[in-house]
């Protein structure tokens, strides 16, 4: 589930360093046994979930994710598999079925087919898949869920196969995710359905999407309940028919039961939910007004670009930006265009203490763009007592998640 941003984040540039304040805005064989796997080890439970090549050549294209094997308590088996529901969304917006899709791994040359599609749940975008064949390996889910700085995600961000780390303990929480920052930033394509496993190897969420350096999981408890009683499709051999009928069950839960989670995602404008323009942004604001964070965030980026039939209204769009910002919400995407609107003075008066405030905060959170603003900042005072110490230590801590302009601050390649 992508977290909408504006483009042309750099239209309006001001050069106080050398550095520059872009202000960018939003943005080994085992043996043959099944056995859950150490964090070391969880490598060997992930897959890479496409299309076959034939399904590629006939349908002119192909989407990559990331899915991994879990043990299903009640059966023992070890062929079912979690990814997200919007990568199953995909395939079917590329007239895919079922039988077009494989999973691969990196050192194996033999593939899975999908047997059959468990559970699917659109509102907290996750899948459930059977496969044709068992597997040796898989990880297990935790207990519970910690915020300790230790998760790791382990995926194929580019159809490459990649181990990231969390950077910075700080970690925000909502109804539906959680979300850290992470050592890279470019090259993530492909990250989706991922497994997030603490320390010990175990499954504490499921990476739904990724913008700058920060990653969005889905929660603990939501991929327990899709493994444990998930929503089983009626017509689980047909893509189709399972997209069809979760999209039903999302619009009833956002309707009539006011999931506030289910309305986002209608009020996001998902292609795969069909429902009018009218509805979409009906759903939108109501999400807003229950407090979800993400939906606040996207109705501030309406009203900011005044798109979707939103007028804009810059200053509505900065109140919404900054109420998300603060607490209880913590919203660091909103924190980091609150800190840019500031210092543009757009929708409210300039202000650089506000500024360098709100940069910090969102900084705090690991967000690589907000270090890099803050960094020009604190090199000549603006806002913020000068520092040229910690500015330095703040590019470098931008430049070591991937930041592109730190990074070449740095003569990094």
């Amino acid at each position: 589930m992508a977290i909408p941003s504006l483009e042309n984040r750099l239209t309006k540039f001001i050069s106080l360093w050398t550095l520059g304040l872009t202000l960018s805005l939003l943005g080994l064989p085992l043996p043959l046994q099944a056995d859950a796997l150490a964090l070391n080890q969880a490598h060997r439970a992930v897959w890479k979930i496409q299309l076959k090549r034939e399904a590629v050549d006939r349908l002119d294209g192909n989407y990559v994710g990331t899915t991994f094997a879990v043990e299903m308590d009640s059966s023992g088996e070890t062929n079912h598999f979690i990814t997200n529901a919007h990568i199953l969304y995909e395939f079917f917006g590329m007239g895919a079925s079922r039988s077009d899709i494989v999973l691969s791994q990196k050192g194996h040359r033999k593939t899975l087919g999908i047997r059959q599609i468990v559970a699917l749940s659109g509102t907290y975008d996750l899948a459930l898949i059977r496969t044709t064949e068992s597997v040796t390996d898989y990880v297990t889910l935790a207990d519970t869920f910690s915020t300790q700085k230790e998760h790791s995600i382990i995926g194929y961000p580019g159809g490459s196969f990649n181990r990231l780390r969390q950077t910075e303990k700080s970690m925000y929480q909502d109804s539906l995710s959680f979300m850290f920052s992470i050592d890279q930033m470019s090259g993530i394509k492909g990250l989706s359905g991922a497994p997030v496993l603490n320390r010990y190897g175990e499954v504490v969420g499921v990476n739904h999407s990724v913008s700058d350096n920060m990653i969005y999981g889905v929660k603990l408890e939501h991929v327990a309940g899709i493994v444990d009683n998930g929503i089983t499709c009626s017509q689980s051999f047909s893509l189709e028919s399972c997209v069809r009928e979760d999209t039903a069950r999302v619009k009833e839960l956002a309707r009539h039961r006011n999931n506030e989670v289910a309305q986002f995602q209608i009020g996001r404008h998902d292609p795969y939910i069909k429902t009018n323009l009218e509805m979409q942004n009906t759903m939108l604001v109501r999400s807003a007004h229950a407090g979800f964070p993400s939906a606040k965030y996207t109705l501030a980026v309406r009203y900011y670009n005044g798109d979707r039939n939103f007028r804009r209204d810059r200053r509505r769009a900065f109140r919404e930006f900054r109420e998300t910002a603060r607490k209880p919400f913590n919203y660091v995407f909103a924190q980091d265009f609150t800190a840019v609107l500031y210092a543009w003075g757009t929708g409210t008066p300039q202000n650089w203490e506000n500024s360098a405030y709100w940069f910090e905060r969102a900084a705090r959170q690991g967000h690589a763009p907000a270090q890099y603003d803050l960094a020009s900042l604190l090199k000549i005072g603006l806002g913020i007592p000068k520092d040229e110490e910690r500015a330095m230590h703040l590019v470098e801590k931008a430049a070591d998640q991937g930041h592109e302009q730190a990074r070449n601050f740095l003569g990094r390649p």
